[in-house]
């Protein structure tokens, strides 16, 4: 999966991570959210910190990746309406024993003919529905 982070998902997973961060740490971390709060970028040092410590790094990750797929589900929620394809209906060439067939979507289209027979097609259950 691709993902597309931007510097606020990194400071909502910092944010996250703090009450298990200890005090240096989270102090730092507190100052750099403060300082992305008013402006400035800081999504990168805070990432550099978090990674040192080996338990916080998969706990960031995780953090990150929840929040992305929380985000990918209000991007995108799926069609309004009957998302199922109408019945296409079939047509036959009506020359016995040929079973040249074509299918239409739309209400009103010609369905052609045969290439082989050059004779229109008729509708499938007109040849007795086989």
């Amino acid at each position: 999966m691709t993902t597309n982070l931007v510097p606020d998902d990194y400071y909502r997973a910092a944010r996250k991570l703090l009450p298990e961060m200890e005090g240096n740490m989270r102090e730092i971390v507190e100052e750099l959210l403060n300082k992305a709060e008013s402006g400035e970028k800081t999504d990168n040092r805070l990432v550099e910190i978090i990674t040192e410590d080996k338990n916080l790094r998969k706990k960031f990750r995780d953090a990150l990746e929840t929040g992305q797929e929380k985000t990918m589900g209000m991007e995108y929620s799926g069609l309004g309406g009957n998302v199922s394809s109408p019945d296409a209906q079939k047509y036959i060439c009506p020359v016995p024993g040929h079973d040249f067939t074509r299918r239409i979507q739309k209400a009103g289209e010609d369905p052609g003919s045969c290439p082989t027979h050059n004779v229109a097609l008729i509708p499938f259950e007109q040849k007795g529905g086989q």
